[in-house]
Order: C-alpha cells, then structure tokens, then sequence
C-alpha cells in the first residue's frame, strides 16, 4: 500500500502534492480487508512552502494484492486530512502585581501562527482568544471576556480583581491553525 496527499480539487489539479515516506505498514484485518498506516511529512522547508496549502487535504492510496491485483483511490481519495499552521500563545502577563481588591488587573499575551513562506512565526492578526481565570492554583478555568489579537498579535484584557488566582489566554484554533493554550500568570489580591 502506498500513500499520497494532495491539496486542490483533483490530484491532476493539485496545488501540493505529499508523497509517503519509506514502506507503509498494513495489517490483515480479514479475508478482504488490511488496515494500513504510513508517514507522510509535510515540511515547510522542503514541500509546503505557501501559508495558502494549510487546509483540507485529501488522501489517496494504492493497493496490491497478494495475486498482483491493484487497486487504485488515488484519484477519488480515500480520506481526509488536514494539515493546519502551527501557532504559539505567550505566558499571560498580568499587571499590577500584587493588586489590590477591586482593582483592574490588566492581562496581557501575544499569539504568533507560522508562516511557511517567511520561514518564521508572525503575528496571528484578528483572531478571538479567550481570557480564562481560576481561583488559586488548581480546578477548571472560566471563561471572562473573549478578545480579538491586534495588528501585531498582542491580546489585551482588563478585569476586577477579587480573589487570588491565575489568567490565561486560550485559542480554539480555526480550520487553518492549531488551537494553543498559554502558560497561566498567578495574581495576587490583597
């Protein structure tokens, strides 16, 4: 069995082709069916080289048989996959600290997404992330506010202080990016 991932409407028509990587693995589920997986890297440097190829992907694969036989899917696709920008969220930082009951805390972090062209991580520009608090050190966060990153990928928060507790940043991730949760920034309230 072999693997190939290609990005557009049709392999013939693709935009990004992955090949698979060494020998794939298959295993006899029955008389008529094997399940098989393989590797198939997709690298910036070497074969996603366009922010526009992040997205759906569709999987095709060819079979042969024990007598010879061979099957091909490869331009139907057998599957789906999809391959999705890496992206980072920064420790929150709140300000001031300590900070007194009442008082405005003011929390701070910065998202950045890869960019396959540029080689480098940029800013993740007028995406929502959530600020979340949880009292003290342990238990479920809850959502505060939902914020949108500015040009330069800095989201920004301000909220009452009441009890001790730490603020986080969280990023569901869209179809194209990888949903991210930031380092949490402990405050406390006198």
């Amino acid at each position: 069995m072999t693997y190939g991932l290609w990005h557009g409407d049709t392999r013939a028509q693709a935009d990004g082709y992955l090949a698979q990587v060494g020998s794939g693995r298959c295993v006899k589920a029955s008389a008529t069916t094997s399940k098989c997986e393989a590797v198939v890297v997709a690298d910036p440097n070497s074969n996603l080289r366009s922010n526009a190829l992040a997205g759906v992907w569709t999987v095709g694969a060819v079979a042969v048989d024990g007598a010879g036989n061979v099957t091909r899917l490869d331009d139907v696709g057998t599957g789906i996959a999809r391959i999705k920008r890496e992206t980072q969220l920064s420790r929150a930082d709140a300000t001031p600290e300590p900070v007194k009951k009442g008082r405005t805390v003011t929390v701070r972090a910065r998202m950045a997404v890869a960019s396959w062209e540029q080689h480098k991580d940029v800013p993740l520009i007028g995406h929502q992330v959530l600020l979340q608090f949880r009292k003290g050190r342990s238990g479920a966060f809850v959502t505060l506010q939902k914020v949108k990153t500015d040009r330069n990928g800095w989201a920004k928060a301000s909220v009452k202080a009441t009890v001790d507790g730490e603020y986080r940043f969280n990023f569901a991730g869209t179809s194209l990016t990888r949903a991210r949760t930031g380092a949490a920034d402990f405050v406390d309230v006198k």
